[in-house]
């Protein structure tokens, strides 16, 4: 399933949720996710839970 997170395009498996969707995207730009929880937003700007299942083409960005 495609998705896009910060306007990158990210193949992720059918069933995510936000949390896999954000550390595909880090691991793919090489970097790791913190100890601190992520602020996620989706592309209207409202904060979604990291549990947040994700669909086709939905678009996320991670602070």
């Amino acid at each position: 399933m495609k998705v896009f997170v910060n306007d990158v395009e990210i193949e992720i498996f059918c069933g995510a949720r936000a949390r896999d969707a954000v550390l595909s995207y880090l691991s793919g730009i090489g970097r790791r996710a913190g100890k601190k929880k992520m602020k996620i937003k989706d592309e209207w700007q409202n904060t979604i839970s990291d549990d947040s299942p994700m669909s086709e083409n939905r678009r996320i960005y991670i602070e």
